[in-house]
């Protein structure tokens, strides 16, 4: 019978011995192997072959316009795969390889930004006359690059609107028999246009300078009580 130190020695010889074979392993297998990574041969008339050494059959015969996909390596060998040929599969030296060349990204043409509208101070609308009496109408608004866009209006005396516009062009009616409506446009504390009205149901027509002529305030029917 083997002594209890002897099959300690025992013991720690396989342990060493297994030690050695998995560092061995180890060591002969590649460090920088990068399975899928693609690549294609530095010269015309590479073989690709039938197992990793110079002396096995040839596959394929490579050129640079090839593009190969890296499976597996062993030592200075690297299993790939031609794209676009059927059952193309082989061994390279890893020395006949270069990195496939990556397209550039397309490049997206750039849309112009739209130009931004200048500021105009806003215009602004106010309506005084008679409390509570009903007022309707609508309102054209040019915009600084010449948008035009249409606003309704239904309020009661007194009431006024802040316009962001560079012109203006406005039907305010006094829905009402009895009462008087007062129309003033101004822009920075500047009146523009202005006028009044007693009459029943009348309407004011009353605008800024624009593609319509000069800022005015027009009575439709009735008696004004004041104009600009």
């Amino acid at each position: 019978m083997y002594s209890k130190d002897k099959m300690r020695a025992g013991t720690g010889s396989s342990a060493a011995a297994a030690l050695m074979l998995v560092l061995l392993l180890l060591a002969a297998r590649p460090l920088d192997a990068s399975p899928g990574e693609e690549f294609t041969v530095s010269g015309s008339g590479v073989a690709l072959r039938a197992q990793p050494r110079e002396t096995a059959n040839t596959l394929f015969t490579l050129t640079p316009a090839h593009l190969l996909v890296e499976f597996a390596r062993q030592g200075d060998w690297v299993k790939v795969g031609v794209y676009r040929e059927v059952d193309a599969f082989g061994w390279v030296p890893a020395d006949q390889l270069v990195p496939a060349p990556r397209p550039e990204p397309a490049a997206l043409p750039l849309e112009p930004l739209p130009a931004p509208e200048p500021y105009i101070p806003p215009l602004l609308l106010e309506i005084t006359g008679t409390p509570a009496v009903d007022i309707k109408g609508a309102c054209t608004l040019l915009g600084p690059l010449g948008r035009e866009r249409t606003v309704n209006l239904a309020s009661r005396i007194p009431k006024s609107y802040r316009f962001d516009a560079a012109a203006v062009d406005c039907r305010i009616r006094k829905n009402d028999f009895f009462g008087r409506m007062r129309l003033r446009l101004s822009r920075e504390g500047e009146l523009l246009a202005g006028r009044g009205t007693s009459g029943p149901f009348n309407q004011i027509w009353i605008r800024s300078a624009g593609p319509w002529g000069g800022a005015k305030a027009i009575l439709r029917g009735g008696l004004a009580v004041r104009d600009r």
